[in-house]
């Protein structure tokens, strides 16, 4: 399967679970970090030194709406790496949205022609 296509099925399969009402199962948390890992979403790159800049992202008005596929991934990889370091950070990034936001994202640029 094919990076785009590999793209578009993460984002099919996991973006109804955080568009949803309520919060996910552990079960389907768990999934959501393995499909991270198994379709590529995990990149390797020094997270810890980039959480700072990961936090802006998510918390800054208007910040998701510039950030690229790259970002994105690191993103997801910060996010669900911390997991193992901080229990809840989950938990959090589900209550917050930033799933959501991140997949919807995703969507759109995955959505959008490249010039």
């Amino acid at each position: 399967m094919s990076d785009f296509a590999q793209e578009h099925a993460f984002i099919d399969e996991f973006l109804p679970l955080f568009a949803r009402s309520g919060t996910p199962t552990s079960e389907e948390l768990e999934a959501f970090c393995d499909a991270c890992y198994g379709s590529g979403m995990i990149i390797v790159f020094d997270w810890p030194e980039w959480e700072d800049q990961g936090h802006v992202l998510l918390e800054a008005s208007g910040a998701m709406e510039r950030t690229d596929l790259d970002d994105l991934r690191r993103l997801l990889t910060m996010l669900v790496r911390q997991e193992k370091f901080d229990p809840g950070t989950l938990a959090h990034a589900v209550s917050q949205g930033w799933f959501h936001v991140i997949l919807e994202r995703m969507r759109t640029l995955c959505a959008t022609p490249a010039i």
